[in-house]
């Protein structure tokens, strides 16, 4: 996922990397890969918020069944406004975190 996305981002697209869409071979290639897109500009995040933001809004009626396919029955009671000000300091929070080797 780490080149295509960087590829993207070079091209003058604008990224959204699902880091839980890709296997990796370690922590170390994990962490590395993410804080090579994150250098970049990629957004990263998972596959969760992807899907309530392709929704917009936790009023279509189809997301009590997108959220149960998702395992994730509560996100129905999360106002959108409280998710994106959770994403955004998230985001902030995994760009500033110091990796340790285990």
């Amino acid at each position: 996922m780490t080149f295509p996305s960087l590829a993207a981002t070079a091209a003058g697209y604008d990224v959204c990397a699902a880091v839980d869409s890709s296997r990796h071979f370690s922590r170390n290639a994990a962490v590395t890969g993410v804080l090579r897109m994150l250098q970049a500009g990629v957004t990263v995040t998972n596959s969760g918020p992807i899907v309530m933001e392709m929704l917009n809004d936790n009023a279509d009626p189809k997301a009590r069944d997108v959220y149960a396919a998702l395992e994730m029955p509560h996100a129905t009671l999360i106002p959108r406004c409280v998710l994106e000000k959770s994403i955004s300091y998230l985001a902030r929070s995994y760009s500033q975190m110091q990796w340790q080797q285990p």
